[in-house]
């Protein structure tokens, strides 16, 4: 026999509730959030003692939520009225000291317990503050990153061992004659036969790679969009995944022509006269 059916609803020991971090609530869905039940979290994260929140004898928690923010909030629970769902939001409230606070609640619709037809919600509410903070600073470091990715002149770019691009900068795309990166991901269909002049060097590149899991001042010839030729130097290391595998290769590419044509000319002056052309005496030793 199925006993699930007669358990009762657990209620917590109000000794729990208020242990909890930040605030267990129950609030009317009015224009002013009144609160009918608050725990002593309140406290720390408003500024507010209980009997000052409870209702509104001091303020209201619609006053402590950031203006932008509290269409977001009423939208949220209202559509989670007309559902009869559990609703989650993140927004701001002002601490009584003045500064704002970023905090996270988890709610739901509940049955009102005198028979009232105002709609009730109950919940929890945390302190975000720090979590917000992270997100922040991460998308701050994607977004500099990104900035670097597209605006830096050196060339940038992930491939997979089997040789196709999978992300590229537009130095990169430029340097290999293309407008835009998307073109040379779409048009190289293997890197080591439609990039490489001499594919015997993509063979070496995966044997240094697979073995080192770099390799650094690979110098080899390669093509250009219009079958031109440069001299490239890369610098790349293996990605792995937890098992070790590789994933992908990332890292940058450099035009280095104008060196590989300069050291071309300072090895002929080297070694021929600059009057005949012919090989001089330290060729010939």
């Amino acid at each position: 026999m199925d006993h699930t059916d007669q358990l009762e609803p657990i209620c917590l020991p109000e000794e729990i509730i208020q242990s909890l971090p930040g605030i267990v609530y129950c609030a009317r869905v009015d224009q002013f959030w009144t609160m009918e039940y608050l725990s002593s979290g309140c406290e720390e994260l408003t500024g507010y003692g209980v009997s000052e929140l409870l209702h509104n004898r001091v303020t209201c928690f619609e006053e402590l939520i950031h203006p932008e923010d509290r269409d977001i909030v009423r939208g949220q629970v209202m559509m989670s009225l007309r559902a009869n769902e559990r609703y989650a939001v993140e927004y701001r409230i002002r601490h009584r000291a003045g500064h704002y606070v970023w905090v996270s609640e988890h709610g739901a619709p509940v049955a009102s317990s005198n028979g009232s037809s105002m709609p009730l919600i109950a919940g929890h509410i945390q302190d975000a503050t720090n979590q917000k903070e992270t997100e922040a600073a991460f998308l701050e470091a994607e977004r500099r990153y990104r900035s670097i990715f597209e605006n830096t002149m050196e060339g940038i770019y992930q491939s997979t061992p089997d040789g196709r691009f999978i992300t590229a900068n537009p130095a990169f795309a430029r340097m290999h004659g293309y407008d835009r990166p998307e073109d040379l991901i779409n048009s190289v269909d293997s890197i080591r036969t439609d990039f490489y002049i001499d594919p015997e060097r993509r063979d070496e590149f995966l044997r240094r790679i697979m073995k080192d899991g770099v390799v650094k001042d690979f110098e080899s010839q390669v093509y250009r969009r219009d079958r031109s030729i440069i001299w490239v130097s890369e610098n790349v290391r293996a990605v792995k995944n937890e098992d070790g595998e590789v994933m992908f290769f990332e890292g940058t590419i450099e035009d280095i022509t104008k060196r590989k044509l300069q050291e071309a000319v300072a090895q002929f002056q080297a070694t021929h006269d600059s009057l005949t052309g012919l090989l001089n005496r330290s060729a010939l030793s």
